[in-house]
């Protein structure tokens, strides 16, 4: 009798050792997570971008919350009925430099502490881009010069009511006409997903914005942060 009791007693230590050592494999893993992306988004600072100009410096705290997932991931859990945030974007958008800051600070605001990050083209190589891009050929005739993953389009079929159509200022016709094609997902593009299906997205993007690089000004961060105010009361609604 005494006997069992000790192998009870020591399973039950086992189980919970297995139990704690998993909790501490997970912190480990997601605070990795927070530092990668920091040392990736702030590995740009001041480094020439385009044009002769520089990415916009900023400084990612520690306590972010960006999980790296992928689109199979994104999926399996949208095929499980889940809620979560998945932010598309790259280090290298400048777009996403803007308002980055102001997603974190609304996020910490919020108790938000895990969001799910989708690198669209990881250091800005097109051979690791996920989406579909479109080009034109010698005669000006658009066409698909790119296939996303099977899992990206798989989102696109799914995320479709929420997301704008394909349109890239460098995909014109020979009349100038832009290129207005199927749904894609831009960077940055924040969007939420409610029991496995996409029901709001934004970039967070301020109108008073023109350009990407251009210096932030007070009512253009406020503006920001306003639109995810309004993202975040309705992922809680």
């Amino acid at each position: 009798m005494k006997n069992k009791k000790v192998i009870i007693y020591i399973l039950v230590i086992i189980i919970i050792l297995f139990l704690i050592s998993i909790l501490i494999i997970n912190s480990i893993k997601t605070r990795n997570n927070h530092l990668k992306f920091k040392t990736e988004y702030e590995s740009l600072n001041n480094k020439t971008a385009f044009k002769d100009t520089k990415y916009r410096e900023i400084t990612i705290p520690k306590d972010n919350p960006f999980i790296y997932s992928s689109m199979e991931e994104v999926i399996d859990k949208m095929d499980k009925k889940q809620t979560f945030i998945v932010y598309f974007g790259a280090n290298w958008c400048p777009w996403c430099r803007s308002v980055i800051n102001n997603f974190i600070d609304i996020s910490k605001e919020n108790n938000i502490d895990k969001v799910y990050y989708i690198d669209v083209r990881k250091d800005n190589n097109m051979d690791n881009e996920i989406r579909n891009v479109y080009s034109l050929d010698n005669r000006s005739n658009i066409y698909l010069s790119h296939k996303g993953t099977e899992a990206y389009n798989k989102f696109i079929d799914r995320a479709s009511d929420i997301l704008p159509a394909y349109s890239h200022g460098d995909v014109k016709s020979l009349e100038g006409t832009k290129y207005q094609g199927e749904k894609r997902v831009g960077a940055p593009n924040f969007i939420i997903i409610k029991k496995g299906e996409p029901t709001y997205m934004t970039t967070g993007i301020s109108k008073k914005q023109t350009e990407p690089t251009m210096k932030l000004t007070k009512e253009i961060k406020k503006d920001t942060e306003n639109k995810f105010k309004k993202f975040y009361k309705i992922y809680k609604k």
